[in-house]
């Protein structure tokens, strides 16, 4: 008997000393501790904070504060891979907040920060220009301030000298259709870049140099005189508009001879 009360108090001292699993700590220590590092511009474990915050917050608003903070946080390391999900997570479920239109801004600038030549992939210049341009019309103000416009502006015209590159590319290897194309949806899309005069010279010279076309020809070089009457482009239109009119009165003039 007295064996056996000693084996039973051994299990019970074994279970007591046994590890206990850790408490879950509260969301608004882990808040206070990743906002401590945060300001002491240590992103990376403040990120860890923040995210803990989120799976353990009971109380909305701290769950919102814990995801834009950790969305600043992969932000400002740099880490933009990991911020564009999380400003994303963040303008879906608060897509009114107050601080909605900084969270916009700065995966806006996610995908800007990343934009690579005209000649490679143009997706985050896409994705920039798409949500910078949703800022400012949710957002006058606010894109103002920021002055986004510019951005706007500049993204426009990396896009144009994209479609631009791949018009000439389709030029060079003789698919003129595709080419042609390119060059209507640059002329269609992308009148205030610097890529359109040559665009409608681009297809001035395209339908000049084919028969029955003269009318659409004369269309393009019209717009590129009239419009950019210094340009470089515009030298020696004067000339080639005369020599298509002449084509249509010979052409007029064969028809009623025969």
């Amino acid at each position: 008997m007295r064996k056996l009360l000693i084996i039973m108090t051994a299990m019970v001292i074994a279970v007591s000393c046994a590890k206990q699993p850790p408490k879950e700590i509260p969301a608004e220590v882990s808040m206070q501790k990743g906002m401590q590092y945060f300001e002491r511009k240590k992103f990376k474990d403040a990120a860890e904070h923040f995210e803990a915050a989120i799976r353990s917050a009971q109380d909305p608003e701290i769950a919102g504060n814990a995801q834009i903070f950790l969305a600043d946080s992969h932000f400002l390391a740099k880490d933009y891979d990991l911020a564009i999900p999380s400003y994303e997570t963040y303008l879906r479920i608060y897509p009114f907040s107050s601080d909605a239109p900084r969270a916009k801004l700065r995966l806006g600038l996610c995908y800007y920060r990343q934009i690579g030549a005209p000649d490679r992939d143009i997706k985050n210049a896409e994705e920039a220009l798409r949500i910078f341009s949703e800022l400012r019309n949710e957002n006058p103000g606010y894109a103002k301030e920021y002055e986004l416009a510019d951005k706007i502006r500049e993204l426009r015209g990396l896009l144009g000298e994209r479609e631009l590159l791949i018009a000439k590319f389709y030029l060079r290897t003789d698919k003129e259709r595709p080419a042609v194309k390119r060059l209507q949806y640059i002329v269609e899309n992308f009148p205030d870049t610097v890529v359109y005069p040559e665009s409608l010279s681009l297809l001035g010279d395209y339908y000049a140099d084919r028969e029955g076309y003269e009318a659409e020809a004369i269309k393009y070089y019209r717009a590129l005189i009239r419009e950019f009457p210094d340009s470089k482009y515009s030298s020696g239109i004067t000339s080639k508009l005369s020599k298509l009119l002449a084509r249509i009165t010979d052409t007029l003039g064969d028809v009623e001879n025969n």
